[in-house]
């Protein structure tokens, strides 16, 4: 049966029938991905986050409030969200907003999707994600102990996220069920595939399996904290296992009809604002620019709306590919030009 995972483009598009490049056109957004602080207990050798930015977290410095957090909710709503996405700038849940802003989208009818490590996810934390009807992410590598500890250079943190993975695995337990002939899950672990971990891949499948939990995997993007591990990267073709996870959870049918190919939806078709406020190019990509395209702070809504949509086109215009980050070198170019 074919699955795919809540909240998700192609959730939202082979479940639930929604055509996002249809909404796209009509000014309608899909998605929003609110970057928390860039705090994280990992410095994992694949991180997207660029190691500079991390000093900007410091005592949450320039950080948006969860009030703040609420109103660009609350305007996104107004322009149609179907979904909100934690995941880009470091470890969501050592923020102290995640979960309030997730508890605070659901009581809109907006579904969330939080990637998380799962290091500080406890059984309160789990249920609390669960009961909002959350799609739970976790990342993982290796179910290999010393290989996980010594990729992320944080002792203990393997027997941390095993034991959250164990725990949500039975309070999302309940949580899949079928639709139009669609499997739909909500409790996922997503594999960035790297030059260390191609052996593994099918265990880390079945370990997901015998959990009831969705397998994702995607190729290593050559940005943030990977640019200074060359030792991760691969240098041979491996389409055949980049591509065999049980769905994408970010690919999006629809933008075919746009860019005529299938490109990450959550970007193409939601904005992305940083733990700052600044409206950025990708939840994982494109800080240096700062407020170039503007801040929540001192732009109305609709003025960032009409920026995203135009910003966006063109950096899916000037890449090839799906992922914009994946694409580091014409994301590079691209990036630049917004600079000058």
């Amino acid at each position: 049966m074919n699955k795919v995972l809540s909240a998700s483009p192609y959730f939202w598009e082979k479940v639930i029938g929604e055509n996002l490049a249809q909404r796209h056109r009509k000014g309608r957004l899909s998605f929003m991905l609110l970057n928390q602080p860039p705090l994280c207990d990992a410095r994992c050798r694949r991180c997207f986050m660029p190691p500079s930015r991390r000093a900007l977290a410091e005592n949450d410095n320039g950080a948006l409030s969860l009030e703040e957090w609420k109103d660009v909710i609350d305007q996104g709503n107004k322009k149609g969200i179907l979904s909100i996405e934690m995941s880009g700038e470091g470890e969501p849940l050592l923020s102290r907003n995640t979960l309030p802003l997730i508890e605070y989208a659901s009581s809109q009818g907006v579904l969330a999707t939080l990637i998380t490590n799962g290091h500080a996810l406890d059984q309160d934390g789990t249920k609390r994600l669960h009961d909002s009807g959350t799609t739970l992410v976790f990342s993982l590598h290796t179910l290999d102990e010393g290989r996980y500890e010594s990729d992320n250079e944080c002792p203990g943190s393997f027997g941390l996220k095993m034991n959250a993975i164990e725990r949500a695995a039975e309070v999302f337990q309940n949580a899949s069920y079928t639709q139009n002939g669609v499997l739909v899950q909500s409790l996922a672990v997503h594999v960035t595939l790297q030059a260390d971990n191609l052996e593994e891949i099918e265990a880390i499948r079945t370990f997901c399996h015998e959990r009831n939990m969705f397998f994702s995997i995607a190729p290593l993007a050559c940005t943030g904290n990977a640019v200074f591990h060359p030792e991760i990267r691969i240098e041979k073709d491996i389409d055949e296992t980049a591509l065999s996870g049980d769905n994408s959870i970010i690919h999006s049918a629809t933008s075919r009809s746009i860019y005529g190919r299938e490109v990450c939806g959550t970007a193409a078709f939601g904005m992305s604002i940083g733990f700052d406020g600044n409206l950025l190019l990708d939840a994982h990509g494109g800080y240096e620019i700062g407020d170039a395209l503007g801040n929540v702070r001192t732009s109305s809504f609709e003025t960032l709306f009409k920026t995203w949509q135009m910003a966006t086109r063109s950096m899916f215009e000037a890449i090839d590919g799906f992922c914009p980050v994946r694409d580091a070198g014409r994301f590079g170019e691209f990036v630049s030009g917004l600079k000058r």
